[in-house]
């Protein structure tokens, strides 16, 4: 059985690349432009070296990491992610889950 949490956090990834893919076709159109206006070889370089720094960006934007612990103390579990600011608690695992594709929805959106 497929993870309900795993597909929907799937779906709003997928979703979100397609965006990040429309941003980046645009982006390499304008820089093919620019290129072709380059005066020099080392100008041409240089945004070459701009366009690298910018697909290791987008290739960071598209991984999303999700931590999910049990916190004794509070006996709650918690779903923490740096990546889209999220932080989650629940009193069971099965609740944390229904509560985490809204979330992760809503900060992608």
């Amino acid at each position: 059985m497929t993870d309900p949490i795993y597909t929907a956090v799937a779906r709003e990834r997928e979703a979100y690349a397609a965006t990040m893919l429309v941003f980046a076709a645009d982006y390499l159109t304008g820089v093919s432009h620019r290129i072709r206006e380059c005066a020099s070889i080392e100008d041409g370089a240089v945004l070459l070296k701009s366009l690298a720094r910018a697909a290791g960006a987008l290739q960071a934007m598209l991984t999303i990491r999700i931590s999910i612990e049990y916190d004794p103390a509070a006996a709650v579990w918690v779903a923490q992610s740096d990546d889209i600011a999220l932080v989650a608690e629940a009193e069971t695992i099965e609740a944390l889950r229904a509560k985490l594709p809204g979330m992760v929805h809503d900060r992608l959106a």
